[in-house]
């Protein structure tokens, strides 16, 4: 019945959005897109073996950037809004975060419509090569016959603790081993594989704190140890220190705002759904970005972003 009633929705939305495109010029504008987890194809969604969030597959990705870019999109980077963005054009950029290894499935589609995109890299994952915990989580319910609905809630109740107190619970109640990555789809890079991976001229790595830390529930000195010890670790891997964080769960204040920047951040990114207009000032230290989901109409959902109005959102 939910999942009907958000078909209806997003129906009317994008109906509403074509007949405000159609009368109403687009204004110039840069849209930041989040994405976590890739699929080769629907058939591995079926697996179960990682938390589904936008059940994106490849060819999904592909669609949305050829969408754009006929529309006469730019996708940009980092350094580029840093730079500042000719006032005229439409903007787009593309980030994924947490580390997964099927983020690389990207790259084909990257070459082929030559798009960058930033991989904001929890970097605690890496270094141990440890399942992501709402990965065990899901998966390890998932058998146990839970519903998404309690999963969710679950989630939500396991994101307030401390990262250390998260893992800690999971352990006891499924075992160490459920930590253990079941193959490419849901464990992440290894640190040579995410090396190599950033030598690529399309890609970008970001910060998104060494244990994928909520830091709005930590003191300033563990918010500044969990963004500097990623730093460090991706600038010993790679050579190159991240100019970007995406916040983990997207969640930010001012005081995160300012530490991230006083360690060297210069773009800060959250969960906020947000386009941002030239015209407007544009809070580079708390940029809103927007959602894809692979189970949504894909044109339809670009569609509707690219109208500057919304029956949802702004």
């Amino acid at each position: 019945m939910m999942q009907a009633m958000l078909h209806q929705l997003d129906k009317l939305d994008q109906c509403f959005a074509r007949i405000y495109l159609g009368i109403q010029k687009q204004r110039p504008s840069l849209m930041i897109w989040v994405f976590h987890s890739l699929f080769q194809d629907e058939k591995a969604l079926q697996e179960k073996s990682l938390f589904p969030f936008e059940q994106l597959t490849v060819g999904q990705l592909a669609r949305f950037i050829s969408h754009f870019q006929q529309k006469g999109h730019a996708f940009v980077t980092p350094e580029q809004v840093l730079a500042g963005l000719p006032a005229g054009g439409f903007y787009q950029m593309l980030t994924f975060d947490d580390g997964y290894y099927n983020n690389k499935w990207a790259l084909p589609v990257l070459e082929a419509y030559q798009v960058p995109a930033v991989f904001h890299i929890a970097t605690s994952y890496i270094e141990q090569h440890r399942s992501f915990w709402w990965d065990v989580h899901f998966r390890e319910n998932v058998k146990q016959g839970m519903s998404m609905k309690a999963i969710l809630a679950g989630q939500n109740q396991l994101k307030k603790l401390p990262f250390g107190e998260v893992e800690a619970v999971l352990e006891k109640q499924f075992g160490k081993a459920a930590f253990e990555p079941l193959g490419d789809q849901d464990r992440p890079f290894t640190a040579q594989e995410l090396k190599a991976f950033a030598q690529h001229p399309l890609v970008q790595l970001g910060n998104h704190s060494h244990n994928h830390a909520i830091l709005l529930h930590h003191s300033e000195a563990e918010i500044r140890l969990q963004i500097r010890q990623s730093q460090q670790y991706l600038a010993d891997l790679t050579g190159t220190r991240p100019r970007v964080i995406a916040y983990p769960n997207g969640e930010c204040s001012p005081q995160v705002a300012e530490i991230a920047q006083a360690e060297g951040l210069e773009l800060g990114l959250t969960g906020e759904r947000k386009k941002y207009f030239f015209d407007e000032p544009m809070p580079l230290m708390r940029l809103g970005r927007v959602t894809l989901y692979g189970f949504r109409q894909i044109a339809g959902q670009a569609e509707t972003y690219r109208s500057d109005r919304s029956l949802k959102w702004r």
